[in-house]
């Protein structure tokens, strides 16, 4: 069977066509997350299936996530969501388990945001976020506990809806892009 919108899936079970969403890929489980305005979705290489989790992020739109290997979770930050005419910017921080999602309660932390990048970093254990609207050229890194503001001699200018990856083999996260 096909499914109407744009995905690849065996089945009639698929998530409807959307943009602004974000993704990231869970290595311990071997699926790909997707939050997508206010649900859940995983990719299993075959078939989507949604996820009904007990507790969630509110809806948002362009959030970012990326999968923690040491934790085996699968992190979420920041986003808005519009009721014309006004914006609600987040700044919170959420972790995927696979089951359930979980706000982590932090004092410190970057400004609401989106169209931010986010990576994790495997050799220091840390996940880096940098920029985005709202955010200028601030670095940020998540520990699985709190955020530090990094302040690198040197930064990259203020951007937004760029894209950041983490080289293993060189141990650096590389940002590219943005406006």
């Amino acid at each position: 069977a096909t499914c109407t919108g744009s995905c690849i899936c065996a089945t009639e079970t698929c998530p409807a066509a959307q943009n602004r969403h974000s993704m990231s890929y869970d290595s311990a489980r071997g699926k790909v997350v997707m939050f997508k305005k206010d649900e859940t979705w995983e990719w299993d290489g075959v078939n989507w299936t949604q996820k009904y989790p007990l507790t969630e992020p509110t809806a948002r739109y362009m959030n970012t996530m990326t999968y923690n290997s040491i934790s085996g979770k699968t992190i979420l930050f920041g986003g808005y969501y519009t009721t014309s005419p006004d914006f609600t910017y987040y700044n919170e921080i959420w972790e995927w388990d696979g089951n359930n999602w979980t706000q982590m309660k932090t004092t410190t932390k970057p400004s609401p945001r989106s169209k931010h990048a986010m990576t994790y970093d495997t050799a220091r254990e840390k996940v880096v976020l940098f920029g985005g609207s709202h955010g200028g050229n601030e670095t940020w890194e998540w520990n699985g506990s709190g955020w530090t503001q990094k302040n690198p001699a040197n930064n990259p200018s203020a951007r937004s809806s760029h894209a950041m990856t983490y080289d293993i083999i060189r141990e650096k996260t590389v940002l590219f892009g943005g406006y």
